[in-house]
């Protein structure tokens, strides 16, 4: 992610700190879910990483990249196998950021 000339435009400025703090974080919460899942956790986990993240500059544009920047990297690294175990939470993800956003608005109240 660090590497994308577009990353200012996705994290807002001074934000790379807090950028590779998120990316620690959400791949050792990833981590737990995938030792003991609970769904509720996961959802307002995620509703208040889009509320805090974007109240700092972060754009809604941000998660998909980073997303897909994290699954690529998975690809890579994981046996087919533990992919296609893994994958199914990240595409989740991906497909309902709208909803998250959506939440996330309504609950801040914007």
């Amino acid at each position: 992610m660090s590497a994308r000339a577009d990353l200012e435009k996705l994290i807002g400025p001074g934000n790379l700190a807090m950028m590779q703090d998120n990316s620690r974080n959400f791949c050792r919460f990833m981590g737990a879910m995938f030792h003991a899942y609970e769904p509720e956790v996961l959802v307002q986990t995620v509703l208040w990483v889009f509320r805090a993240y974007r109240a700092h500059g972060f754009a809604t544009t941000y998660w998909p990249a980073n997303i897909d920047t994290f699954v690529e990297l998975l690809r890579h690294r994981l046996s087919p196998t533990a992919f296609s175990d893994v994958y199914p939470f990240f595409r989740w993800l991906l497909v309902n950021i709208p909803v998250f956003v959506r939440i996330s608005d309504e609950q801040h109240g914007t």
